[in-house]
């Protein structure tokens, strides 16, 4: 399994499930688009499943596998991610929680900004729609994510972490 490491600094993020749902998600399903292997994706299922019920699981997995597939298309690239259960974010990882955030709270203004961070002017609209998506059904469940505005800006130093559980620069 490849990550990729990332370009600037991180974000802090309260560890919790809808942050395992939506971070850990993301990971998942990016690293088994960019390697092609099953296994990613069955860690997906996994984790959903475990966390929702079974038809919730169904559609959530439905809905996380089209935002990230149209999110990957809008960027024109592939999305930096960290390893599996890692502790901090990368920038992508921060824009894509922030994005599911802001469709959860109906922050428009946020919604775009996020979008703009993660897949650029083109693919604004398809983002957020899917984003959207996604959004609804892990708030059907009761799984909702704090509502977070700053996203890191790029170091040209390289990456600075930040811890998801303590928030201090590593």
């Amino acid at each position: 399994m490849t990550s990729h490491a990332p370009q600037g600094q991180t974000k802090p993020c309260p560890v919790n499930i809808a942050e395992h749902l939506v971070v850990d998600g993301f990971r998942y399903w990016n690293a088994g688009f960019d390697t092609g292997q099953i296994e990613c994706w069955e860690l997906a299922r996994k984790a959903y499943e475990n966390a929702l019920d079974p038809q919730l699981a169904k559609r959530a997995l439905g809905e996380l596998s089209t935002w990230v597939r149209t999110s990957r298309k809008s960027a024109g690239r592939q999305f930096e991610t960290l390893p599996y259960g890692c502790l901090r974010l990368c920038r992508d990882e921060c824009a894509a929680r922030r994005l599911i955030a802001a469709c959860q709270h109906n922050d428009e203004q946020a919604k775009r900004d996020a979008a703009l961070d993660l897949v650029g002017e083109h693919g604004i609209q398809a983002a957020i729609r899917t984003a959207q998506d996604l959004a609804d059904v892990l708030s059907e469940s009761a799984h909702i994510l704090t509502t977070n505005t700053e996203i890191p800006q790029s170091c040209p130093f390289g990456p600075k972490l930040i811890s998801r559980i303590t928030g201090q620069i590593l």
